[in-house]
């Protein structure tokens, strides 16, 4: 703001005139403040985010466009685009930086439910193999407890395989001693069969001798009688031996039948029994056998127990530092997000807007190449006119905020404003005023304001309506 003031005029009766000049307010849009913009070899394979470096030297700027002057301008219309390309530049590596980044925490996590998944499977073959040593140590304690069975059986077997051998045996000897005691019977019966046969042959001459020697009357009668009478004796003894020898015999072939009976039933016992200590035996090797396998099974399962399980620990080690790492690389986004933010915040620094609506007074022109901080556009904005005067401190301290004002311009045209600032300082006024008063009296600054548009810089003329009394 330009303040322009003149000297007090006599106040008319009631009122206080002054005069004043109507402020220039013009808003100098100055040159943004752009770092120096370097490339980054690294862009997009940056490990960790770029660390904070003092702030660069400010870049002069090359104007690659210009508002013309004398243009009306909007608040946000552009006003001056300069040179961005280096800014691009920057921008598009901060962000393929903070692409990577988060990349990288894309793919962390992916490997991260990969090693979860692994985990998962393994914990199923880990159940899937307890679950196996649980069913091998049940079927290994069957099979002991069978092998302990069998073999508390396995004597009883052997005794009766010893027990039978043996009466069979006897048997054997007994079957012997009968079928020997039979052939020696029947040929005791053949020798009395043919003493028989001599003997009756004998009886029957005997009595053709008696009958003969009885028709003759012959004294030999008494003998023959008696021979007859000793033979017919001796049939009657020898027939009652081949009797009771044909008795035996009948009852000697009946004990062999009976033994060889025997014989058969204790060989059928025998080959049972000795087929029972066979199965017996080759249920033990099957037992053994059986036994050496589970225990080899055991001791794999147990190995892959111990395999998986140290499969589980070096994978929960890694998920560990591969959380750590997409946590460090998660908290690492930030400060990729912050170098995009500030590159953004550059790049949008390269397009200068207006802040407020205006007439652009002067701008730069196409290829100029302007410094940081320097004014770069000026714009007469459009906001209430404002007229700046310097009164005695006793006229002053009539007048109140707010009060009612006449401006009246050289060309005649008066319109109305109000009051709005009464200065707290009691100062000499700038050497431009115009009047003797002024210069040699302390002076107390007012503004006055009007919604009507007034030339800027234009001197008028002020009656001010006090508010107290003098």
């Amino acid at each position: 703001m330009v303040a322009l003031t003149v000297g007090c005029t006599t106040p008319a009766a009631g009122t206080i005139g002054v005069t004043g000049t109507v402020d220039d307010d013009l808003l100098t849009v100055s040159t943004p403040t752009i770092g120096t913009v370097a490339p980054n070899p690294n862009a997009g394979f940056s490990a960790v985010p770029p660390a904070q470096k003092p702030a660069p030297d400010p870049a002069p700027l090359l104007v690659t466009w210009a508002v013309a002057e004398g243009a009306r301008v909007a608040q946000g219309d552009v006003l001056v685009r300069t040179d961005a390309r280096p800014l691009d530049a920057a921008l598009s590596m901060a962000q393929s930086d903070a692409g990577r980044a988060r990349a990288e925490v894309d793919v962390l996590t992916s490997t991260i439910a990969d090693l979860d998944t692994k985990a998962a499977d393994l914990h199923t073959q880990r159940q899937t193999i307890s679950d196996g040593l649980t069913t091998l140590s049940q079927k290994r304690a069957d099979l002991v407890s069978t092998r302990q069975t069998l073999t508390s059986q396995r004597p009883a077997v052997v005794q009766t395989v010893a027990d039978l051998t043996s009466q069979r045996s006897t048997l054997v000897a007994t079957i012997a001693d009968l079928t020997a005691k039979q052939t020696a019977l029947d040929a005791t019966i053949a020798d009395l069969t043919t003493q028989r046969t001599g003997l009756v042959a004998t009886i029957a001459d005997l009595q053709a001798q008696l009958a003969a020697a009885m028709a003759i009357s012959s004294p030999t009668v008494p003998q023959l009688e008696a021979a007859l009478a000793k033979a017919q004796a001796s049939l009657l003894a020898l027939e009652a031996g081949l009797a009771q020898s044909q008795a035996g015999l009948t009852q000697l072939t009946t004990g062999l039948s009976q033994s060889q009976a025997g014989l058969t039933q204790l060989d059928a016992g025998l080959a049972k029994a000795t087929a029972g200590l066979a199965q017996i035996d080759s249920g033990l090797a099957q037992i053994m056998t059986g036994l050496a396998t589970i225990d080899q099974k055991t001791h794999q399962a147990t190995g892959a127990l111990a395999s998986i399980d140290g499969g589980l620990a070096q994978l929960s080690d890694t998920r560990t530092q591969l959380v750590n790492t997409r946590d460090l690389a998660t908290v690492a986004i930030g400060g990729y997000d912050v170098a995009v933010a500030q590159a953004q915040q550059q790049r949008d620094l390269a397009t200068v807007t207006a802040t407020s609506a205006g007439v652009v007074v002067s701008a730069p022109q196409v290829g100029d190449v302007v410094l940081a901080g320097t004014p770069l556009v000026r714009v007469r904005e459009d906001r209430p006119t404002t007229v700046t005067a310097w009164l005695a401190p006793d006229d002053a301290a009539r007048l109140c905020t707010g009060g009612a004002t006449r401006i009246t311009t050289d060309a005649g045209t008066t319109v109305d404003a109000t009051l709005t600032r009464i200065g707290t300082e009691v100062a000499y006024p700038p050497s431009f005023v115009a009047t003797d008063r002024t210069h040699l009296t302390r002076t107390v600054s007012i503004t006055v304001t009007s919604s009507a548009t007034l030339p800027p810089g234009w001197p008028v003329d002020l009656r001010l309506t006090p508010c107290r009394s003098v």
